[in-house]
């Protein structure tokens, strides 16, 4: 049994009123009715036809223009449940309740990080058709608030797709499915519809509301693709927030080694000692060095760009503040720069800040 919030009972009115939030600082979005532009397809001085409303589908416009929009886009949610209802599972631990999704077919499934908790521990999934069966719980982040089971018994079983990091857009359609209140066998999955208001790389925000023991629930695409994982919520009903695939993907091996990703506390922290700034390529600007810090006596320069952290590709300014973030005092790191045409490996001895 699912509950469906239905979306013929809303009016035209109310629809307009989930018109995509243009608000996100970090997800590069166009609006969703621009069109991809092919320049093979041009000729020269020729400009891009834009599409017109009628050759979208309901879900990429930027709002429903009538009942048969309205129609086609539940119509769409409701073939979406059916294709991954069988994947999605109830996760029962000793300390509470949440949701998770199974994403391979030899079952290794998704879910928060504060609900897999810590490594190693046991825990009850529960699919849809009443089948239980028992999980490990593998890595998790308190950065991203990821987490990774795998069921302990072999077999193949029901799984969903994965969508590629970063795929969504402001304004796009999704779907938050998960166990409001903890497992319910008698009411089943609880199905909610929004649409995307922010995203940063760890996180997406929607007005898709989700409460306590949702997290770790599945937030798909229209296509039945995961795009998020259910994280935390508050009072505002637009503030819900859910770990993005891309926070999986970036740590999967981790993740599936077991392990746990937590910032090391202020007082124990390396500190590297340079101003960053944001760089056209990938990477990292060097704007200034600090003097006696852990990048000047390492040999660090200004101008330089870093790209890479102990074997790990540093694409922006975020990147390198995580990463350095995980880091103890003393503790040896290797950053790859890039220096005028060269690449270069530096080995650095965080010290502590104002060191």
């Amino acid at each position: 049994m699912i509950l469906l919030a239905s979306l013929s009972i809303l009016t035209f009115s109310h629809m307009l009123l989930l018109a995509p939030r243009i608000c996100a600082k970090e997800v590069k979005s166009d609006t969703l009715n621009k069109p991809a532009k092919s320049k093979e397809d041009l000729k020269a001085g020729e400009t891009p036809r834009k599409k017109s409303s009628s050759e979208f589908k309901a879900w990429e416009k930027q709002a429903p223009e009538n009942v048969a929009d309205l129609r086609a886009i539940q119509d769409r949610v409701q073939g979406v449940w059916a294709d991954v209802r069988g994947a999605i599972v109830g996760v029962k631990a000793h300390e509470g309740e949440g949701s998770g999704v199974v994403v391979t077919k030899d079952g290794y499934v998704l879910t928060a990080g504060h609900v897999s908790g810590e490594p190693g521990r046991l825990v009850e999934l529960h699919f849809q058709d009443g089948r239980i069966v028992t999980a490990e719980t593998l890595g998790m982040s308190t950065i991203a608030d990821t987490g990774m089971c795998k069921i302990q018994e072999e077999g193949v079983f029901p799984f969903v797709e994965m969508a590629e990091p970063y795929s969504y857009k402001v304004g796009s359609w999704c779907i938050a499915i998960g166990n409001p209140n903890g497992y319910d066998p008698e009411r089943g999955f609880v199905l909610r519809t929004g649409r995307v208001i922010s995203a940063d790389k760890n996180t997406i925000r929607t007005d898709c509301k989700i409460v306590g023991g949702d997290s770790g629930g599945p937030l798909f695409d229209l296509d039945g693709k995961v795009i998020g994982i259910h994280s935390r919520i508050s009072m505002n009903n637009e503030d819900n927030f859910h770990a993005t695939i891309g926070a999986f993907a970036k740590n999967w091996e981790k993740l599936q080694e077991g392990r746990e990703i937590k910032r090391v506390s202020r007082g124990k922290r390396g500190h590297l000692g340079v101003i960053p700034a944001r760089y056209k390529g990938e990477g990292v600007l060097v704007q200034n060095v600090g003097p006696g810090s852990s990048a000047a006596r390492s040999g660090i320069k200004s101008g330089d760009v870093i790209v890479g952290l102990d074997g790990e590709t540093i694409q922006d300014v975020d990147d390198l503040k995580e990463a350095i973030s995980l880091r103890k005092v003393d503790e040896e790191i290797v950053i790859r720069v890039k220096r005028g045409d060269e690449e270069v490996d530096i080995k650095v001895i965080l010290l502590r800040r104002g060191e």
